[in-house]
C-alpha cells in the first residue's frame, strides 16, 4: 500500500457521481503525495470528525489508476480484488467467495507471519433464516445479522454460541415538529410521549432484550456521552399528569384527549420488518393508555426511505439509525439538515444548537467537543423532538469448533472479523 493508493481513492470519492458516506468528508479537501508512504490532506476548514473518514478502504492505484469512477462497477477488479488483509480472494462464484490466507500479514508479526486458518469461505444465502438452517446442518460455521427470532433458534443449537455484539446504532421515534404538525407543537406532549413509552418492554418485544436502553444520541461507552441529561423514566401516571397540566384532556368524552378542538392523534410510520412492527405496536399500546389515538403505518424499507423519510411525509418516524465511528450529531440536529439529504427528520433546530455543532466540528479535542455537545444533548432531552429507545446489538451465531473470536463494539457489520487472523478450529499438541 502506498501514498498513490490514498490519492487515487480520495479523488474517486470526490467524483461528482459519488454520493456515498464519505462524499461530505472529502468535499473541498486537497490530497497530495509527500513521499512513498506519506500524504498530506489540506482541509478548507477545521473538521473535527475528519480523522474517522481516513479509515475508508483503499483501492490500488497501480491496477485502477487509469479507470474513471463511472467504469469501476464493470471492472474485473470487482471479482478479483486485492488488499492488505489477513486473507486474499482466491475464487468467486454465485454461491460463495473463497479467501486463502496471506503468508505475510503485517499485524501478526513478529509472533508469526500468517493467520491460523488456511482459508475462510463466505457463502451466500437468500436470508439469515436459511443460513441458520445451514448452520444447524453443519454446512457452515457462522451466521451474521440474525433477527431476535432467529437468534432464539440459534441459541437452541447444541454446538453453537450466540454472540451479541454491541453497536452505536440506535432505534428512535422522531417526532415531526414542523409547524403543520399540530399534535407535537407543545413540549408537554412530547415529554409525555417520552414518559409513557416503556423502553424496556419495547426492547424486549422487538429485540428479545438484546441491546441497551437509550437516553441520548450515543451510548454510555462513547467518549461523547453526557451523564446528566434529562431522562424520562417510564410512568403512565406522570405522563397523564403532564398532559392534564397542559389542558390536554378528554373534553368531549370520546376517549381521546383534545385541546382547542385539536385531537391528540397521530400516526407512527415505520418499516414492515418484524422488529420495527413489534416496537411500533408496543409504543402504540403505551400511548393509547394515556389517552392518545395512535395508528401505525408500515411499508417496505425502501418505500419508507423514499416516500416518508426523505420527503418528511410522516407524523412520527420509527427507524434504526446506523452511526459511523465518529459520534457527530450535526446532520440530525443542525438547521441546514432539515430537508433531504439531511437527517434532521424532526425538523427541530435552534441557534445555540447550530453554533455548538459548528464549533464542535472545528476542534479535534474530544473533551472540548464533549463540552460543546453537552448543551446540545440537554436541549434535545428537554425539548424531545426525538425519543431514543435502545441501542441495537448485532447478533452473530458461530460454531463452537471455531475459537479465538473476541467481542468488541461494532460500527460496521464487517468488523466482526476484526481479529480473524487469530481464529482457529483445532490446536496442535506441543512436541
Amino acid at each position: 500500500m502506498t501514498a498513490d493508493d490514498v490519492v487515487y481513492t480520495v479523488k474517486l470519492l470526490q467524483d461528482r457521481g459519488y454520493v456515498g458516506q464519505y462524499s461530505d468528508a472529502f468535499r473541498g479537501v486537497s490530497v497530495e503525495k509527500v513521499a512513498e508512504r506519506t500524504v498530506r490532506f489540506t482541509l478548507p476548514d477545521v473538521y473535527g470528525p475528519f480523522a474517522d473518514s481516513t479509515t475508508v478502504p483503499l483501492l490500488p492505484a497501480h491496477l485502477l489508476g487509469n479507470v474513471p469512477y463511472a467504469e469501476l462497477p464493470r471492472n474485473p477488479f470487482n471479482t478479483h480484488p486485492i488488499g492488505t488483509g489477513p486473507f486474499r480472494v482466491s475464487d468467486v462464484d454465485n454461491r460463495q467467495v473463497t479467501l486463502t490466507r496471506s503468508e505475510t500479514f503485517y499485524r501478526t508479526r513478529p509472533a508469526r507471519t500468517r493467520p491460523y486458518l488456511d482459508k475462510v469461505v463466505l457463502r451466500f444465502y437468500p436470508s439469515p433464516t436459511e443460513a441458520l438452517f445451514a448452520l444447524a446442518r453443519g454446512e457452515i460455521d457462522g451466521v451474521a445479522g440474525l433477527s431476535s427470532q432467529d437468534a432464539e433458534r440459534a441459541r437452541a443449537l447444541k454446538n453453537v454460541v450466540l454472540y451479541s455484539l454491541p453497536t452505536d446504532n440506535f432505534v428512535a421515534l422522531f417526532l415531526n415538529v414542523r409547524p403543520e404538525k399540530a399534535a407535537f407543537r407543545e413540549k408537554a406532549v412530547r415529554q409525555a410521549i417520552a414518559t409513557a413509552i416503556d423502553r424496556g418492554k419495547v426492547l424486549q418485544v422487538a429485540a428479545d432484550g438484546r441491546g441497551t436502553l437509550a437516553d441520548e444520541f450515543v451510548p454510555p461507552s462513547s467518549w461523547a456521552y453526557v451523564k446528566d441529561v434529562t431522562k424520562y423514566p417510564f410512568s403512565t401516571d406522570d405522563a397523564k399528569a403532564l398532559l392534564d397540566n397542559a389542558d390536554w384532556k378528554d373534553h368531549d368524552g370520546d376517549g381521546i384527549r383534545d385541546k382547542g378542538g385539536q385531537k391528540l392523534a397521530f400516526t407512527i410510520t415505520t418499516s414492515d420488518e418484524p422488529a420495527r412492527r413489534l416496537a411500533a405496536s408496543q409504543i402504540q399500546s403505551d400511548l393509547n393508555a394515556i389517552g392518545m389515538k395512535v395508528d401505525v403505518k408500515t411499508m417496505p424499507f425502501g418505500e419508507l426511505v423514499d416516500s416518508a423519510a426523505r420527503q418528511r411525509n410522516f407524523d412520527a418516524l420509527l427507524v434504526e439509525i446506523a452511526v459511523a465511528g465518529d459520534p457527530d450529531p450535526y446532520s440530525f440536529f443542525h438547521s441546514t439538515e432539515v430537508n433531504d439529504p439531511g437527517h434532521n427528520f424532526s425538523g427541530f433546530s435552534t441557534l445555540p444548537i447550530d453554533r455548538n455543532l459548528e464549533a464542535a466540528r472545528r476542534t479535534f479535542d474530544e473533551a472540548a467537543r464533549r463540552e460543546l455537545y453537552a448543551p446540545v444533548f440537554q436541549i434535545i432531552a428537554n425539548e424531545v423532538p426525538v425519543v431514543y429507545l435502545y441501542f441495537s446489538d448485532y447478533l452473530y451465531a458461530q460454531s463452537r469448533t471455531v475459537q479465538g473470536l473476541r467481542i468488541a463494539p461494532l460500527t460496521d457489520p464487517r468488523e466482526r472479523f476484526w481479529n480473524v487472523e487469530d481464529w482457529y478450529v483445532r490446536t496442535q499438541p506441543k512436541r
